[in-house]
Formats: structure tokens, sequence, C-alpha cells
């Protein structure tokens, strides 16, 4: 996937809006996944210590190559379960979990976690997307990942469409992802 700019139009749209500096700060990124969001923001705001942790090793892999092919430095990879304490991590300007919160088992425990890494006048953005979250998507992928065994031929493929799980708007249509 190309880098996506998301996340350094939000926070420049909100340091313009909020004429708050956004330079010289600790930024956390929970839940960096690849690393495509990050990169742009990283690249928008070059003054800033970036701490980028997920919960996939495989994710941070991706990552750490993307920065390391950029040149960039300013940013350590750390792997963590956001529903596990983090304190060891110290405390940041700005926490970042965006995407990440609707697909935890105990999101409640996760926000608990990343709040304790705020200092008073930290910013906190995070980003849940559907009315409910990802509820009946993520269960139905749990519904399949438990039937399946590790099976992921054609004919696997074939019956999860029979089951007609294709109907929801994300993640179904690539199923290998």
């Amino acid at each position: 996937m190309p880098p996506a700019k998301e996340l350094a139009n939000l926070l420049q749209l909100y340091a313009l809006e909020s004429g708050q500096n956004l330079r010289g700060l600790r930024i956390l990124d929970a839940g960096v996944g690849s690393g495509n969001r990050l990169i742009e923001l990283v690249r928008a705001f070059p003054d800033n210590t970036y701490t980028a942790i997920d919960f996939s090793e495989k994710s941070l892999a991706q990552a750490r190559q993307k920065f390391a092919d950029a040149s960039i430095r300013n940013v350590s990879f750390e792997q963590a379960n956001l529903e596990e304490p983090l304190t060891h991590l110290g405390e940041f300007d700005i926490v970042l979990c965006m995407g990440v919160l609707h697909h935890l088992q105990h999101p409640e425990k996760a926000l608990k976690n990343l709040s304790a890494l705020c200092e008073p006048k930290s910013l906190l953005f995070f980003y849940v997307y559907g009315e409910l979250g990802s509820h009946e998507r993520m269960r139905r992928k749990q519904i399949l990942e438990l039937l399946s065994a590790g099976e992921t031929g054609l004919d696997w493929f074939e019956w999860v469409k029979s089951c007609d799980f294709v109907d929801l708007p994300y993640g179904w249509a690539n199923l290998g992802d």
C-alpha cells in the first residue's frame, strides 16, 4: 500500500485551527501497522520523536523496513499489546490510535492503558469506524478462522463465499489479507 496522508492532514489541520505548535514532541502511534500513515506524519512533522507500537511483529517488520528505506531515524518500534500495561514506554505529548480500538476484545483496557501514558496536557487522537465498530465483521472472521484450521485453498475460499459472509463492506473481498 502507498503511504497515506490522512493522519498527517489531521494533525496539520489541528495545528492550524488550534494554533498549537506540534514540534519537538513525543508522539506514540499505537497500532502502527505497516507504517503507511505514520511515515507521512513523520515527513510532515520531522522535529518530533516517535514511538510506534503494534501487536503484530510482521507489521512492525514491514514498518521498520519502510522507515529504513526512507532513511527516517526518529522512530522507535516495539511490539506491544494495548490490553496490557504500557507505562514502560514513558509519557507522550500525543497518543494516536487510529482504526485499532474497535478490533480489540477489551477496548476499555486499551483506552485505560493509553491514557496512562499521557501528561495533563497531552492530546489523544482515536479513530473508531462504524456505528458499532466492526463487531459483526470480526465475529464472522473469528468463526471462519476457527473453522479453517489453517486451510486457505480454493475449495475453502469457495466454501467461505457460500457462507454469504462476503456482504460486509470491509475485508472479505480480500480474504487472504
